[in-house]
């Protein structure tokens, strides 16, 4: 895999805003890809991986069921959950259109956050090139 040139791989610093050039997918020890990096970002600082108007929505697993192609993709892209007491799946509104905050990996020992809001924070000051992982049970 070509590395990305210095100007693009990030600065060492920790900073404490983040933009569209703060995060890269790539490949995962976790599992697959996941989201990394591309400079230091410090504890609590809000993390611009979701555009707040992009759609997300919920499907139920009586609905997956009915459209194998869509069993798949809400088992290996969705998010398990229950709503209103029916067991289903978070999903982005257009699979061909997916923020990069769907790559997230899971970890018991999460390194960032979501609010109410689903917005998502830093739990801990976080290095240049580190995976940033979710516990999913906290979504």
């Amino acid at each position: 895999m070509t590395e990305f040139p210095t100007i693009i791989s990030g600065n060492p610093q920790i900073l404490t805003e983040t933009n569209e050039l703060s995060f890269r997918v790539q490949p995962s020890t976790i599992a697959g890809v996941g989201v990394f990096t591309t400079h230091g970002i410090a504890k609590g600082t809000f993390l611009q991986i979701r555009d707040p108007l992009t759609e997300i929505r919920f499907i139920t697993k009586a609905e997956a069921a009915n459209n194998p192609t869509m069993l798949a993709f809400s088992q290996w892209y969705g998010i398990p959950t229950v709503q209103d007491n029916e067991h289903g799946y978070w999903l982005p509104a257009k699979f061909n259109q997916m923020a990069i905050y769907w790559y997230l990996n899971y970890s018991h020992s999460p390194n960032i956050y979501r609010d109410k809001n689903f917005q998502f924070y830093t739990n801990r000051d976080i290095q240049m090139g580190e995976e940033l992982v979710v516990d999913f049970r906290t979504l």
